[in-house]
C-alpha cells in the first residue's frame, strides 16, 4: 500500500469524537481502565508462558506486552475487518483461559496473604516497610497524569495521532505528512490494538504501568544485590528524577525502554543461575525495546558483555546467546520491514541516504537529522566529558535532567572504578558485574551523545549507574554507607521537580471531575489551541480538506488534517522545486484539493531547525503575500494560529 495513501474506508472514528467539548472524563477513563486491564491479562498469559510461572510477574507482564504488541503488528497485515475480530476474539479468550489458569492458585495463595499482607504494608520503624507506604504514595501521585488526557507534544503529534489513522484506515500504514509513523512503533501498535476499546487516556495510562512494572522491576534487582535501604534509596534516586517523572507524566516511549532495561538487568546482571531460557526471554525483551525506538539497538550490548564478563565460567555455550541475539533481531526485524515495505527505507525519517535518491526524501532526512542532533547537547570532546555531569542539572540544553543525586552516583561509579585496581578490595568479588555495568554504561553514553542528546534517551544510562552504585555502596562500611546514601536521599529531595506539583493536583482534579476535561486540556496545550481544535469542529465541514503549516498538533483537530510544514514531511510543499512565490504556493493548494489552511505566525514547538529556518522562512513570505492579496482569505485567529480559506477563484 502506499505511505500517501490517506484515510481509506469508512471512518471507525467520528470527527465530533475528537471535539473538546464532547469528552467525558469518567466515560474516557472507564474504558481506558478496561483497555489496560485486557492488555495487561494477554501480556501476563503470554508472559508466563514464555518466562515462567515462578518468574516475577513484572518480567512477565514487560515480555508479554512487547509479545502483544508483536502480534498486533501481525494483525494490522491481515485484510480488515476481520483482524479486529480475530483480536477481540483472541483477547477474550485468552482473558477467559488467564483467569481459570490463575484462579487454580489462588486458593494456595490466599492463606498466606491473609496472615501476610498487613505485615507487608503495615508502617514500621524497624523494618523496611515505611518505604512501601511511600512507594504507595508516590504510585498515587504519579498516577494522576495517567487517568487524565494527553497534551504533550510529542502525544498529539503522533503517539495518539497514529493509532486512530490506523484504526480509520484499517492498515498500519506510512503517511508521508506523518514521518514519524515510519518508525519502529511498537508502543503506538499496542495503543493501536486496545484503541477499539479506548485511544485517548488509554496510551498514557498504558506507558504508566509500564514505567511502575519496570521501577518495581529494578527494585528487585537492586534487592538482590543490596540490603533493602540501599535499594530502597537508590530506586528513588532513578525514579524521582525529572527525566523519570517526565516519562511517567505523559506518554513517552522510553517508559517501555525503562521496563525492558530494568528486565534486562534483572536476567543477566544479577547473580543467579543462568540457563538458556532466561537467554532466550532476554533475547525478547532486546528485541521489544529495539522494536520501540532505533536508539535502543545500543541495547544490545547486554548479550557480548554478558557472555563476556558475567557469564564467562557458566555451563551455558555462547552459542546460546547468539542464538538470543537472533531471537532479538527476528522479534524486532518486522516493525522496520513495513517501513521497508511502504515508503523504502527501514530506518525512515532517518539515513535516507543510504537507501533512495529522491530528492525530497534526502531533504526531509536531513532536517530530522539536525533536529535530533543539533537541537540539544554540545558536539565535540568538550560536550562529550561535559554532558556526563551536566545531565545533572542542565534541564534547558538536554530537554531534562537526572538531578543532583546523579553527581552522587557518579562518583559511587568512580570510587568503584578505583577500588577495583586494589586487588585486595572486597569489590572483586563482585568485579564481573561491575566491569559489565560500567562497560554498558560507556557503550549507551557513546551512542547517546553521537545521536540525540536527550535526558530521557539516556535513561538507560541513569539505571545503569544505580546499579553499579549499590554494589559498591554494600562492600562499604556501615557509617559510610549511611552517609552516603543520607547523600543521595537528599539530593534526590533536592532535584524532585516541586514546581510540578500543581500539575499532579490538577490531573487528580479533573478525574474527580473537578475540573473539565477541556479546561485541563487548555492549561496543557494552551487556550489558541484550544480555540482553534473547537472551531475547525465546529465551523469548518468535515469533508473539507485541511492542512497545517508548523501546528504539528494533530490528536484534537478533526480526523483528516495533514501536515503540510516544509522540509519536515514529503507530501506537500517538497522538493525538487519548492514553491516560494504567490502563485506557486497557491497551485500546490489547488493541486492537491486544500480547502483550509492553518499555520502559526513563526514556526514553534520542538519540530523547529535552526539550519533549516531561513528556508521556511523565505517560503513563508511567499504566504504571507496570498493573504494580502486575498488568495487566502483569514476566516479566523487567535494569538498563536491563523486559519486561512484558499481562494479558488
Amino acid at each position: 500500500m502506499p505511505c500517501d495513501e490517506t484515510f481509506a474506508g469508512d471512518a471507525l472514528f467520528s470527527t465530533s469524537f475528537m471535539d473538546l467539548t464532547a469528552l467525558d472524563t469518567w466515560s474516557s477513563l472507564s474504558r481506558a481502565l478496561v483497555a489496560t486491564g485486557v492488555l495487561l491479562c494477554i501480556g501476563k498469559f503470554i508472559g508466563s508462558a514464555l518466562v515462567g510461572r515462578n518468574a516475577s510477574v513484572y518480567l512477565q507482564l514487560i515480555v508479554g506486552v512487547n509479545c502483544t504488541g508483536l502480534l498486533g503488528l501481525a494483525m494490522g497485515w491481515v485484510p480488515q475487518p476481520i483482524p479486529m475480530l480475530l483480536m477481540i476474539a483472541l483477547a477474550t479468550s485468552i482473558v477467559l483461559v488467564g483467569i481459570v489458569r490463575e484462579c487454580s492458585t489462588w486458593k494456595i495463595q490466599s492463606q498466606s496473604f491473609e496472615r501476610s499482607w498487613w505485615v507487608s504494608f503495615a508502617p514500621s520503624l524497624h523494618g523496611w516497610t515505611m518505604p512501601k507506604i511511600c512507594g504507595i504514595f508516590g504510585v498515587l501521585i504519579t498516577l494522576g497524569p495517567a487517568l487524565t488526557y494527553p497534551s504533550g507534544w510529542d502525544e498529539l503529534v503522533y503517539h495518539v495521532e497514529l493509532p486512530r489513522r490506523w484504526l480509520n484506515e484499517r492498515f498500519l500504514s506510512v503517511y508521508s505528512d506523518l514521518p514519524c509513523s515510519a518508525l519502529p512503533s511498537l508502543p503506538e501498535v499496542i495503543c493501536w490494538s486496545v484503541a477499539p476499546i479506548e485511544h485517548l487516556v488509554a496510551p498514557r495510562l498504558i506507558g504508566w504501568v509500564m514505567w511502575v512494572n519496570g521501577v518495581l522491576l529494578f527494585r528487585e534487582s537492586l534487592r538482590t544485590v543490596a540490603s533493602a535501604i540501599t535499594a530502597e534509596v537508590l530506586v528513588w534516586a532513578v525514579v524521582a528524577s525529572r527525566v523519570s517523572l517526565m516519562i511517567s507524566a505523559n506518554f513517552y516511549v522510553e517508559s517501555f525502554l525503562l521496563a525492558d532495561t530494568a528486565a534486562l538487568c534483572s536476567i543477566l546482571l544479577v547473580p543467579k543461575t543462568m540457563d538458556r531460557r532466561s537467554l532466550h526471554v532476554a533475547g525478547l525483551v532486546l528485541g521489544g525495546a529495539i522494536a520501540t525506538k532505533l536508539i535502543a539497538i545500543g541495547l544490545a550490548a547486554f548479550l557480548p558483555v554478558a557472555c563476556w564478563v558475567v557469564w564467562s565460567r557458566s555451563t551455558v555455550a555462547v552459542r546460546h546467546f547468539v542464538f538470543s541475539l537472533c531471537i532479538a533481531i527476528l522479534f524486532a526485524s518486522p516493525f522496520y520491514l513495513r517501513a521497508w515495505i511502504l515508503c523504502g527505507n527501514p530506518f525512515s525519517p532517518y539515513f535516507a541516504g543510504w537507501f533512495c535518491s529522491d530528492p525530497a526524501m534526502l531533504l526531509m532526512s536531513d532536517f530530522h537529522h539536525e533536529l535530533a542532533v543539533g537541537n540539544f547537547g554540545i558536539s565535540g570532546w568538550q560536550g562529550f566529558l561535559a554532558a556526563s555531569f551536566a545531565l545533572a542539572f542542565a534541564r534547558e540544553l538536554y530537554d531534562g535532567s537526572f538531578g543532583m543525586q546523579w553527581i552522587a552516583l557518579l562518583a559511587c561509579c568512580g570510587f568503584a572504578c578505583y577500588a577495583l585496581t586494589n586487588k585486595r578490595s572486597s569489590l572483586i568479588a563482585k568485579q564481573k558485574e561491575l566491569t559489565a555495568a560500567f562497560m554498558l554504561c560507556g557503550v549507551l553514553y557513546t551512542l547517546w551523545f553521537v545521536s540525540s542528546q536527550q535526558s530521557r534517551f539516556a535513561v538507560s544510562i541513569l539505571m545503569l549507574a544505580a546499579f553499579a552504585s549499590a554494589i559498591y555502596m554494600e562492600e562499604l562500611k556501615h557509617q559510610t554507607k549511611r552517609a552516603l546514601l543520607f547523600c543521595v536521599g537528599i539530593l534526590t529531595m533536592f532535584s524532585v521537580p516541586w514546581s510540578n506539583s500543581g500539575y499532579y493536583l490538577d490531573s487528580w482534579l479533573c478525574v474527580l471531575k473537578v475540573f473539565s476535561p477541556i479546561d485541563y486540556i487548555r492549561d496543557g496545550v494552551g487556550d489558541s489551541y484550544t480555540a482553534l481544535a473547537i472551531y475547525l469542529h465546529s465551523e469548518v465541514p468535515h469533508e473539507d480538506k485541511i492542512v497545517t503549516l508548523f501546528e504539528h498538533r494533530l490528536a484534537y483537530l478533526p480526523l483528516g488534517v495533514e501536515i503540510a510544514t516544509p522540509y519536515f514531511q514529503t507530501k506537500y510543499f517538497a522538493p525538487p522545486q519548492i514553491p516560494t512565490s504567490a502563485q506557486s504556493i497557491m497551485e500546490h493548494l489547488r493541486e492537491h484539493e486544500v480547502k483550509y489552511l492553518v499555520l502559526t505566525p513563526t514556526p514553534a514547538g520542538p519540530d523547529v531547525s535552526t539550519r533549516f529556518i531561513d528556508a521556511q522562512q523565505e517560503w513563508f513570505r511567499g504566504i504571507d503575500e496570498c493573504i494580502a492579496s486575498d488568495k487566502l482569505k483569514v476566516v479566523w485567529r487567535s494569538e498563536n494560529h491563523v486559519v486561512a480559506q484558499v481562494s479558488w477563484d
